[in-house]
């Protein structure tokens, strides 16, 4: 899916899932613009590749683009396999910003199943990522945890803004 900008709220879904032994469809997300998923706390609000069967084959691939990246609300941009199927990857990248509101899981890549869980990979070519905290991949899910950046984080305009404005 390409479009000049994209927003997904309340329950709407760009997903592929497959349920049987053969590979799972991957999904493609493109916009030059703003990329918005706001689940409003309604779940599977998401974009989403999945293999849901106990036999099912791998999962497919989940590929985002987009100026700027907003998952909130209880939104995700994920994979998963429950089968001996390995799950896709997860590929997003970024122009300019990524916000991240919430704490706890908004990228995903898991596994329930023998299959192992496909990886994240996230390009972000003008930083900061706007919700300030450590960002960390534990047990496949991409996690902010509220604090200072990292004092290793290279200097930054736009993040020493974002640190003073609060």
């Amino acid at each position: 899916m390409a479009a000049p900008q994209i927003a997904l709220t309340t329950g709407s879904e760009i997903a592929s899932t497959t349920a049987g032994t053969g590979a799972g469809g991957s999904v493609s997300v493109t916009t030059l613009g703003a990329l918005v998923l706001d689940g409003a706390g309604v779940a599977n609000t998401q974009i989403a590749a999945s293999a849901t069967g106990p036999q099912s084959g791998p999962g497919g691939s989940v590929m985002v683009s987009a100026g700027t990246l907003t998952v909130g609300g209880g939104a995700q941009i994920a994979s998963s396999t429950a089968g001996p199927g390995k799950g896709g990857d997860v590929n997003i990248a970024v122009a300019s910003d990524i916000v991240l509101p919430d704490p706890g899981p908004q990228i995903t890549a898991r596994s329930t199943g023998s299959g192992d869980a496909g990886s994240i990979t996230v390009h972000v070519y003008s930083p900061p990522l706007r919700s300030i905290g450590y960002y960390e991949v534990v047990g496949g899910l991409l996690q902010r945890t509220p604090g200072p950046p990292d004092e290793a984080s290279p200097e930054s305009p736009r993040l020493l803004t974002a640190l003073t404005s609060r």
